[in-house]
């Protein structure tokens, strides 16, 4: 059985469909929607400076 990991997923539909909601999140009064290449940028900037640090 083959388990998919959910980093692998979230690049996979980055690639697949960019611009598709993957996170609808409410500041204030207004929502803000992140689609799924915005997060798969940002978890890479995350993970590019853990790594610059020793994490």
């Amino acid at each position: 059985m083959s388990h998919i990991k959910p980093h692998d997923q979230i690049l996979r539909w980055a690639d697949e469909r960019p611009n598709h909601v993957f996170l609808r999140q409410i500041h204030g009064r207004r929502f803000h929607d992140y689609t799924f290449a915005e997060v798969a940028e940002q978890a890479q900037k995350m993970v590019t400076a853990l790594a610059r640090y020793g994490a």
